[in-house]
């Protein structure tokens, strides 16, 4: 049986608890390989992140094109986009890729404690990404930025960016003040599922990135969307469980928590 291949498109943390190495970790734990372009690099560790140097477009593209030809990509995961010329380079990644593959955007608007994207590149998301995506997965403060409605409730949020042409928006209860963690699916204009979890204590890197790369791995093996973000979630929610304190900031996530403990 061929193993199948997702490419992750985003930057690269040094510490691994995001990013591209997330990706890699959550893509393997799923059966599939993982292939990465690296979009930016930044200078972070468990507390902050203190700089973000994106790469220009032309390098995000030829890292693609050289793996593209070479074998079969079986889904795309997008992360971190950092300007508006690494949209457009991804944009025409997606459009050189086979077609109907799944592709899954977590855009990462918030970078660090404080920062976040410019809306200039929350524009160029919608208008170039947003009509080519499978799966879009952002917390609610992340939908009411890009869908522009801060005012309105989650659904009307969510449905400007379906009006978009995305086929299905996941948004994540992680930074909402509740007993538990609610993420709900909307499809079609419509709530079509809500699912519970229960509220881990502490602060993760990282969760976003696990969530997005297992749903990814899960679609490049045919498995039905619902089944897949079941799954994913279940998959995140033990990394976090089994998350380790490897600084003096957020924790990481385990995404190898099921491999056996090292003698």
């Amino acid at each position: 049986m061929t193993t199948p291949i997702v490419m992750t498109i985003s930057g690269h943390d040094p510490v691994g608890g995001a990013g591209v190495s997330a990706d890699i970790e959550a893509i393997g734990s799923h059966g599939c390989h993982a292939v990465s372009v690296i979009t930016c690099i930044t200078v972070q560790d468990t507390q902050d992140v203190y700089r973000v140097e994106p790469l220009p477009d032309y390098l995000i593209l030829q890292q693609a094109e050289a793996l593209m030809p070479d074998m079969n990509i079986s889904a795309i995961k997008v992360g971190l986009l950092h300007t508006v010329e690494a949209v457009k380079a991804v944009r025409t990644l997606i459009r050189e890729a086979p077609q109907n593959i799944p592709i899954v955007l977590d855009p990462s608007l918030s970078v660090g404690i404080g920062r976040q994207g410019s809306p200039e590149v929350e524009h160029a998301i919608c208008t170039d990404l947003l009509p080519l995506v499978t799966l879009l997965t952002l917390n609610n403060h992340e939908l009411a930025r890009l869908a522009q409605l801060p005012a309105a409730n989650a659904q009307e949020q969510a449905q400007a960016l379906l009006d978009y042409g995305c086929k299905a928006i996941l948004v994540t209860g992680a930074n909402e003040p509740t007993v538990q963690l609610e993420n709900a699916l909307y499809q079609e204009g419509e709530l079509t599922k809500v699912w519970a979890w229960e509220r881990l204590p502490h602060h993760y890197s990282g969760s976003g990135c696990t969530l997005t790369a297992a749903c990814a791995a899960l679609l490049a093996q045919g498995t039905d969307l619902m089944q897949a973000l079941m799954q994913a979630q279940s998959y995140t929610w033990n990394t976090l469980e089994a998350g380790r304190a490897i600084g003096q900031g957020f924790r990481v996530p385990n995404r190898l928590y099921w491999l056996p403990p090292a003698v």
